[in-house]
């Protein structure tokens, strides 16, 4: 094979495989947010949903709701066009935050802390839960720090199986 053709061939290679790179880039960020946060639609209405995380929170051992954030009044407060009904519950369970940040190269992690559940209506009238996928996360952590977010995503699981009902 002549040196032309071989370079042809191989920057046509290149030029197919960056096409090819790129599509499926575009791809998975097209579904990156839907990966990392999980939305659910809840079968209660929108103050019963915040009731309900709420007291699912508290009874958990460890787990303790400490703000409740009226983001849809908050943004509406503060200049911006109201967006409905939407808050946010920011929660903790001091061990397991202890566990995470005892080691210094963990607490970068804690731009995840406090963990948040954000409850809000859509235009179809109904009310959704969202939060942070722990199972995806977990796969993509060293197994120190995996161990301490199964047994976060394994209690907040059990917080949100009133939306598998």
């Amino acid at each position: 094979m002549d040196p032309v053709s071989f370079a042809a061939g191989l920057l046509l290679a290149l030029a197919l495989a960056a096409c090819a790179a790129w599509r499926l880039f575009r791809h998975l960020q097209g579904h990156f947010i839907q990966l990392m946060i999980r939305e659910l639609p809840s079968p209660l209405g929108f103050d019963e949903t915040v009731a309900k995380l709420k007291t699912n929170i508290a009874e958990k051992p460890g787990w303790h709701v400490f703000n409740v954030v009226d983001q849809g009044g908050e943004i509406v407060a503060n200049g911006g066009a109201p967006i409905g009904r939407m808050t946010i519950l920011q929660f903790c369970h001091g061990p397991f935050a202890s566990q995470m940040f005892a080691d210094e190269s963990r607490r970068r992690m804690s731009v995840f802390s406090p963990r948040n559940v954000s409850v809000y209506e859509k235009n179809d009238g109904k009310t959704y839960v969202a939060i942070m996928n722990g199972d995806l996360m977990m796969k993509f952590t060293p197994p120190a720090t995996r161990a301490i977010i199964r047994e976060v995503a394994r209690d907040v699981k059990s917080m949100l199986a009133f939306l598998h009902s």
